[in-house]
């Protein structure tokens, strides 16, 4: 199979859809929506980004598809570790791991690092 290819779609119904999808184009898709808070909020105007993921995708795969996407379209910023260090959460405000199995139109939460002294 040819790597993960990600790419900016289109603003529709006030959220950012981001298309992550492997080819060959007859896989089976799921969208996520990310609820962004601290820096996360950098990726869209808006308070979420609905994500296009293959079936069965898990946090893992979704962390690595915006590490991608973050390096191709946001490289000049400070989001680089943006995926590997936030925090994913339920809509029951649980954290969930990288092997949470994601579900077609579940709502999940990115909350970055904090840092302060």
């Amino acid at each position: 199979p040819k790597d993960m290819i990600l790419s900016l779609k289109e603003k529709r119904m006030k959220n950012l859809y981001l298309d992550i999808w492997v080819l060959p184009a007859d896989n089976i898709f799921m969208e996520i929506q990310i609820k962004l808070y601290g820096s996360s909020k950098m990726l869209s105007e808006n308070e979420t980004l609905l994500i296009r993921l293959p079936e069965n995708s898990n946090i893992g795969q979704l962390r690595g598809s915006l590490k991608k996407f973050i390096d191709e379209n946001y490289s000049k910023s400070n989001l680089g570790n943006l995926p590997n260090s936030a925090a994913f959460f339920s809509d029951r405000n649980e954290i969930i791991n990288d092997n949470y199995q994601l579900k077609n139109k579940e709502l999940i939460s990115i909350i970055p690092p904090i840092g302060g002294g």
